[in-house]
């Protein structure tokens, strides 16, 4: 009884961990690309009083990617750490024949591409209106 309510536990952790890098993900790249959309906007201006301006609407996006990247990092570890007490804990049971441990590679590579993601966006919605304001 008392294992079957760790497992429950431990699977809505997973639940959890899982909903809280979907948060960081997707509100990191939205932020992006809204600030990517402003700066763009703002850098066809001619005011040179627009610059600070601009300057900090990419701190902004500089300062939540690497906030949501540093999120998703820690959800990688938690991740790891909760799938690693429930592989000892199928084992104990005899169970660990049914979890296949290729998962947590994939897993792994999933939140290479999900941290890629964050910078990406976060590097051309900085870039992007500079770089235009500059060669207009």
């Amino acid at each position: 009884m008392m294992i079957e309510q760790l497992h429950n536990h431990m699977i809505l952790e997973l639940k959890l961990n899982e909903r809280d890098n979907s948060v960081f993900v997707l509100s990191g790249i939205l932020l992006n690309l809204v600030i990517l959309a402003i700066n763009s906007a703002l850098s066809g201006e001619s005011d040179p009083d627009i610059f600070p301006i601009m300057l900090i609407f990419a701190l902004l996006s500089v300062g939540y990617s690497c906030i949501a990247a540093l999120g998703v990092i820690r959800g990688r570890r938690n991740r790891l750490m909760l799938t690693q007490g429930l592989l000892k804990m199928y084992e104990d049971q005899g169970l660990s024949a049914y979890y296949d441990h290729r998962l947590i590679d994939n897993y792994n590579g999933r939140y290479i591409l999900l941290v890629a993601a964050l910078i990406l966006t976060g590097a051309v919605s900085v870039s992007v209106p500079f770089l235009s304001a500059w060669l207009l």
